[in-house]
């Protein structure tokens, strides 16, 4: 990821429409998940950038100590300003834990990474879940959605469903939940991403955090806020992300 973008995304996650629907995603998600919540639950935030979600987790109160890491130092620079969790500098191909640490990891938005190594990232994430442990990955949807923001976080790849349940192996991996989200607002923003491709729209070298003005981010979240309630079989229809659960299996 470009330097200026960790800077931006300091500056705006607590705020933009997309992270703050992203977390509260993410919450929901392992809030759903059952286990034992009587017994110390470990979570990793793996790529946890400027440490918005783990202090989102924070807040709530969540049953467990969240451990975050991040390629970039900066990140966690920012990241140990804004919480309290256990963060460090840590590469996902080479995750800096020892093996079944963890009940739950989180990664969202990391494996289309240019520098990541999908054969070995998901070797890594099977590596330090505990048998039975469970993954919560958001990834970025379609390649003809790629944007001059694809390029500023150094995206490499977008994905579909199926990509993605082909690099969980079924032998190894149970897939309980798979579905797009940011659906209601898919057709404007594939509309925008064709004329920005095209170069009728001249904001390649602007971060597209940086703009969305107050009014339109709060009309953005709230739609997504309602996307979330409608009947699930809409979750089948096209959306700019995918969010996946699934569980490790207790013989590996």
């Amino acid at each position: 990821m470009n330097i200026h973008e960790y800077n931006v995304m300091a500056q705006h996650e607590d705020s933009h429409w997309w992270y703050k629907t992203l977390r509260e995603i993410s919450y929901q998600e392992i809030k759903n998940i059952t286990l034992d919540k009587n017994k110390p639950i470990m979570i990793l935030d793996a790529g946890c950038g400027t440490g918005g979600l783990s202090r989102y987790l924070e807040t709530k109160n969540i049953f467990g100590t969240i451990y975050g890491f991040d390629i970039h130092k900066k990140a966690i620079w920012f990241s140990k300003n804004k919480n309290s969790s256990s963060l460090s500098v840590g590469d996902i191909n080479a995750i800096p834990f020892q093996s079944h640490s963890f009940d739950i990891v989180i990664s969202n938005d990391v494996l289309y990474h240019k520098k990541v190594s999908l054969i070995k990232s998901v070797l890594e994430i099977e590596r330090v879940l505990k048998p039975g442990g469970y993954l919560v990955i958001n990834l970025p949807a379609f390649a003809c959605l790629k944007s001059a923001h694809d390029t500023n976080v150094h995206t490499a790849r977008r994905f579909s469903k199926k990509e993605i349940q082909l690099m969980f192996h079924k032998n190894k991996w149970k897939l309980l939940k798979q579905y797009y989200w940011n659906i209601l607002i898919f057709p404007f923003i594939f509309g925008f991403r064709i004329f920005q491709n095209l170069n009728f729209l001249k904001i390649q070298n602007i971060s597209e955090v940086q703009l969305t003005n107050k009014f339109i981010n709060k009309i953005l979240h709230k739609i997504l806020v309602i996307e979330r309630i409608l009947p699930k079989i809409c979750w089948n229809f096209p959306g700019l992300s995918i969010l996946t659960v699934l569980q490790k299996r207790t013989n590996f």
